[in-house]
């Protein structure tokens, strides 16, 4: 009986790690509200400094209309998914690898803890998505 609770509990910690935490998105809006909306708006059709983020999850990178975006981005290439906003949050400058413009993105912050990223992300999936 010990050795089979001793099993479960290692592999209760062993999940610990792997299992992906949903974001709170009424802390999400506080947070957007302190990281975000000096460039962001989440109006649409509303661009500021950056594109507005209403509907961002999932949508195509740099296809905000009256809104304009560098080369790069503008070509698209990748969607805002998920995983791929919760890494740019994280690692601005680490993120997308070689297969992703996310280098292109000119954002001006050191990055997000992972819970603050994913209480962004739960709030702005909250807004609509594509």
């Amino acid at each position: 009986m010990i050795r089979s609770t001793m099993i479960v509990a290692a592999a209760l910690i062993g999940l610990q790690g792997t299992a992906h935490a949903e974001g709170n998105a009424d802390k999400g809006m506080v947070q957007f509200v302190k990281n975000c909306s000096s460039c962001h708006s989440i109006q649409q059709g509303s661009n500021t400094v950056g594109p507005n983020l209403h509907s961002i999850v999932g949508r195509t990178a740099g296809s905000v209309a009256g809104f304009t975006y560098s080369a790069e981005l503008a070509k698209g290439g990748f969607d805002w998914n998920e995983p791929v906003l919760l890494e740019y949050l994280t690692s601005p400058t680490q993120a997308g690898g070689g297969d992703q413009l996310l280098h292109t993105v000119h954002m001006h912050f050191e990055g997000l803890s992972s819970r603050e990223a994913e209480d962004i992300i739960a709030f702005l999936k909250s807004l609509g998505a594509q």
